[in-house]
């Protein structure tokens, strides 16, 4: 039995490798503390979406496939919480068995608690099967359907039946009934396990009926006869034990399974009813047609943001089409970062198959995503703060594939300007030419003007929005590149206008 609720073809794998990139894109766009909101305080359920989410998809049709599944969870919480819940119960009923149970490697003992935990097993199958029946009819999402399908094919009643009568034959601890012939050397060999017939009863046996059997008795303290029947025991019951041993971590693996890949629309649920408490609109993205770099989106929002301030967060509108570089530049604490984060954070969440903090959003498919934001100086003090860039940069590169999309906050800021600015002209272009997308959020006036100059429809030219008096409405919006980050504006906040030596 296969779950395919994140992939139609394929299960869910939690120990890929994340990309080079990811541990940086966490910090970067504070992507622990959207995390831990999925999570709700489940620590499943938060390294199942952290995986989740950082093994971005580039397939249009699997992203389609999640979306239609998320919009059913959505539309049906309770249904999907109930699945969720059925299978974390079928694994912890594994985990008391094991511990009230006994476990060796002797045959016969794998065979009676194999037979015990599937029963079990058997009994959890069958709630699965009654719970996803009663709210199939509510699923619109191919994913749901066959799922609810698979199940009626592979778990059929009369099946689960048959199943059922023979695990309650393997439980019985009394006498089993073998079959052997005579190998070399007239010793016994090709151990066989029967099926038990109907108990022979007291008219049969005072009429003679049935066929003449041979039998022996050991005396009870030969410990040497009961010690080979036993083994003759185990001979014969060791093809089954460990048939039925791979039966039970089979369908263990299952319930698993099943856990992990709805632990991440249980993720999807707790944001949506996060962010729906704190009054935020949320929308199922749109996947781009072109392969050039599409952009469109109105009310995007910082989702990290969203959900730790008690002010309201402000959304931002774009529209961009055959896009190569995005260059932000304008007032300092304007708002700039927070829009590289939720622009990056939204591109996350579209790939994953997840709802975006937006009223609506559009953008084409990246073959990756990754950062690079202004670090702390190396408290090691053994390379200063521009070599560290540059090592940090260079590692990107060499990573980054045509079609990703590039994050920079603040890059190559550590130098002076004009050394700075020739150094991001160079690196942007490079990238640009080989198929890369950068949106760069940059004080290097000098290599904003001159990118801007080079008047190039490909290229999308945002700024912070300052009001006449200082004010930052924390709206990015379009807009040439400033000679100035107003760094005034914050002095005068914190020292008053009559510091200042207006010109």
């Amino acid at each position: 039995m296969n779950v395919h609720l994140l992939h139609p073809h394929a299960d869910f794998s939690p120990e890929t490798a994340l990309p080079e990139p990811a541990a940086d894109l966490i910090n970067d766009l504070d992507l622990a503390r959207i995390f831990d909101a999925m999570a709700s305080g489940d620590g499943f359920v938060r390294d199942v979406v952290e995986r989740t989410v950082m093994l971005s998809l580039e397939d249009p049709r699997v992203i389609r496939y999640r979306q239609a599944i998320m919009q059913d969870a959505l539309s049906n919480p309770n249904a999907i919480r109930r699945l969720y819940r059925l299978a974390c119960e079928a694994l912890e009923r594994r985990k008391r068995h094991f511990f009230f149970g006994v476990t060796t490697r002797f045959p016969s003992s794998i065979l009676h608690e194999s037979a015990e935990l599937l029963t079990t097993m058997t009994e959890m199958l069958r709630e699965l099967k009654g719970e996803i029946g009663r709210d199939r009819e509510v699923f619109e999402a191919p994913g749901l359907i066959e799922f609810a399908a698979m199940l009626d094919r592979d778990l059929s009643e009369e099946y689960l039946a048959t199943l059922e009568q023979y695990l309650a034959d393997l439980r019985r601890r009394d006498n089993v009934v073998l079959r052997a012939r005579l190998g070399q050397g007239l010793k016994s060999a090709g151990y066989t396990l029967l099926k038990r017939t109907k108990p022979e009863g007291w008219m049969d046996r005072l009429l003679g009926r049935g066929p003449a059997r041979y039998t022996f008795q050991i005396p009870d303290r030969d410990q040497g006869g009961i010690s080979a029947l036993a083994e003759i025991r185990d001979r014969g019951i060791n093809e089954v034990a460990n048939t039925l041993a791979q039966s039970v971590e089979h369908v263990l693996g299952f319930f698993q399974q099943l856990k992990t890949e709805l632990g991440f629309y249980i993720g999807g649920i707790n944001l949506a009813d996060w962010l729906g408490e704190r009054g935020y609109s949320l929308c199922m993205p749109d996947l781009a047609e072109s392969t050039a770099w599409t952009l469109s989106f109105h009310g995007l929002r910082d989702l990290g943001l969203a959900l730790t301030t008690d002010r309201a967060v402000v959304g931002n509108d774009f529209d961009g089409r055959d896009l190569s570089l995005m260059i932000i530049t304008g007032a300092n604490q304007g708002g700039k970062s927070t829009f590289l984060r939720s622009l990056g954070q939204a591109q996350l969440m579209l790939q994953a198959g997840l709802l975006v903090a937006a009223e609506h959003f559009c953008a084409s498919i990246m073959t990756g995503i990754a950062s690079h934001f202004a670090r702390e100086e190396d408290p090691t003090m053994e390379r200063g703060k521009f070599e560290e860039e540059l090592e940090r940069m260079s590692r990107l590169v060499r990573a980054t594939r045509p079609g990703a999309l590039m994050l920079w906050n603040e890059s190559f800021q550590a130098t002076n300007e004009r050394e700075g600015s020739d150094v991001a002209q160079e690196v942007t272009k490079a990238l640009v030419d080989s198929g890369v997308r950068i949106a760069f959020v940059t004080h290097l006036n000098a290599y904003a003007e001159a990118s801007f100059q080079e008047n190039r429809t490909d290229r999308a030219f945002l700024r912070a929005e300052r009001l006449n008096d200082g004010t930052r409405t924390y709206r990015i919006v379009p807009g040439t590149p400033t000679e100035t980050s107003f760094g005034i504006d914050l002095y005068r906040q914190i020292f008053g206008r009559q510091h200042v030596l207006e010109p």
